[in-house]
């Protein structure tokens, strides 16, 4: 999550500072910018989009699983339960 965050602060300060850069990419004497030149800004957001929603279905998942603990049943996450279960029951 913390790498997550650092990646979608650096995109995030790419997209600002790239934003000056269309202005000097405009044509002088109509002040048009090609629209093709705003898509590497776009990235950035993108990413940061896709971020939030996995740190969605993260919380989410943590508590479908805490909330399935606390009625009684057994919840195992999907990558680390069965190596942890194996894990507990060799030592």
């Amino acid at each position: 999550m913390v790498a997550g965050a650092l990646l979608a602060g650096v995109c995030y300060m790419c997209s600002i500072f790239a934003f000056p850069l269309s202005l000097l990419a405009s044509d002088p004497s109509t002040g048009e910018v090609s629209p093709l030149f705003f898509v590497p800004m776009l990235i950035p957001f993108a990413l940061i989009g896709l971020w939030a929603l996995i740190w969605v279905a993260l919380v989410g998942y943590s508590l479908f699983g805490a909330i399935s603990t606390l009625q009684g049943r057994d919840f195992r996450y999907i990558v680390v339960g069965r190596r942890l279960e194996s894990y507990l029951a060799a030592g």
